[in-house]
């Protein structure tokens, strides 16, 4: 079934969509680019940021990402700025064992008082260690938040060359949960959010301090990958923003096809056979309506 997300918990809810960020910002750019819309949209209300670890990080490696991410929020206003929280600097060792953080704590204590019926959101853009580890210490929390994700190379393969790697136990807990699961894959965040410089300037360069270094994170990340960037996009100019994909999600930009939910196999491959209720998968992104809306939100 084809569906339109007019926001994950209803656009048309007059309170703004509360939400916890899980991310291993400071990898790349897109994390940077995520952080900074969830935090300035007004139909978002961030609670904390909880960061992750990373192979590249220098231990302890969530503080490390947790002082990227605090690089980004110097660039918003005072008032947008939410608490940062480092969380798990490994990955968990198995499906039973969680990794005790102080992220993983914050995400259980942030989710009290909501329910069923008015979920949390968390938005996972890095390993999923934190969220399973507080699924481990506290089973009820799948009643209480949903996640929108960035991972997997596409549906029906499952696949996935960061995100998941990085720990894919952790990605085993939360896909075998009852937790309203939504998943922006690499396949439609190649297709839909690919951003050139000469686009980046001309939508965001204009546009204050923010502009000015949200566009520095990309350059200098092409500057230094431009290999790899080739070997993506087929140009050293251009980028997927990956993660901007959940903030799609969450504002309405993004069409949703809901499938069987799959169980995920050692190798990140899914197997179909097992199902655990559903899941819903992002199929195409309006990348225009989400670089337009971004700008907006940026100090002209």
């Amino acid at each position: 079934m084809n569906l339109t997300l007019l926001g994950l918990v209803g656009m048309l809810a007059l309170d703004p969509i509360p939400v916890v960020i899980s991310s291993d910002c400071g990898c790349e750019m897109d994390d940077q680019w995520a952080i900074a819309h969830l935090c300035l949209a007004p139909s978002i209300s961030v609670r904390a940021i909880i960061t992750a670890h990373a192979p590249k990080f220098a231990p302890p490696a969530s503080e490390t990402s947790a002082t990227a991410a605090r690089a980004v929020l110097n660039l918003l206003p005072p008032s947008r700025r939410p608490p940062v929280i480092a969380g798990a600097n490994l990955p968990l060792v198995d499906r039973k064992s969680p990794r005790p953080s102080k992220g993983a704590d914050r995400l259980v204590a942030e989710s009290k008082g909501f329910t069923s019926d008015r979920r949390l959101t968390v938005v996972q853009i890095g390993p999923a260690t934190d969220v399973a580890s507080g699924l481990l210490i506290d089973p009820t929390l799948a009643d209480r938040i949903a996640v929108v994700a960035m991972a997997f190379d596409g549906w029906p393969k499952g696949g996935d060359p960061f995100n998941v790697r990085n720990d894919v136990a952790a990605w085993q807990v939360l896909i075998n949960s009852t937790v309203p699961l939504t998943v922006v894959d690499a396949a439609v965040s190649l297709r839909n959010l690919t951003v050139t410089r000469e686009q980046a300037a001309q939508r965001f360069a204009g546009r204050g301090t923010a502009g000015r270094g949200l566009v520095a994170y990309q350059t200098l990340w092409l500057d230094r990958q431009s290999e790899l960037a080739r070997a993506v996009t087929g140009s050293t100019d251009a980028w997927p923003v990956w993660d901007c994909g959940t903030v799609a999600v969450l504002l309405g930009f993004a069409e949703v096809v809901e499938h069987p939910r799959p169980r995920l196999r050692d190798d990140r491959t899914f197997d179909h056979i097992q199902t655990n209720g559903t899941i819903r998968w992002v199929s195409r992104i309006d990348g225009d309506r989400l670089w337009d809306d971004f700008a907006s939100l940026l100090a002209p």
